[in-house]
């Protein structure tokens, strides 16, 4: 027997699901290319260090350590919790169908 509640129920269900993951998806991508960037300056900083003035390699080392990998490591932690708070909330949901 086909159950037309059921299928519309499962298909609504993967649509929420889709809905939500997919903004985590992108926040967790764009975490990873901002620790790909501050990676990218630690290297310009070491290529450099000669040719700069210490000034610029205290502010460029300074951005990436104070500035990028703290917001970096902040998202990090903000997406693990909010996938796990999703992935319980979507349990629930598919349990009540």
């Amino acid at each position: 027997m086909n159950n037309p509640k059921a299928a519309q129920g499962s298909s609504d269900f993967g649509r929420r699901k889709h809905d939500l993951m997919a903004p985590l998806c992108n926040i967790r991508a764009f975490t990873e290319e901002l620790r790909y960037v501050a990676e990218s300056l630690d290297k310009v900083v070491e290529e450099h260090r000669d040719a700069l003035p210490e000034s610029l390699l205290e502010n460029l080392t300074r951005l990436a350590d104070e500035d990028i990998r703290v917001c970096t490591d902040a998202l990090g932690r903000a997406s693990d919790s909010l996938d796990t708070q999703l992935h319980e909330l979507l349990n629930t949901t598919a349990s009540q169908e």
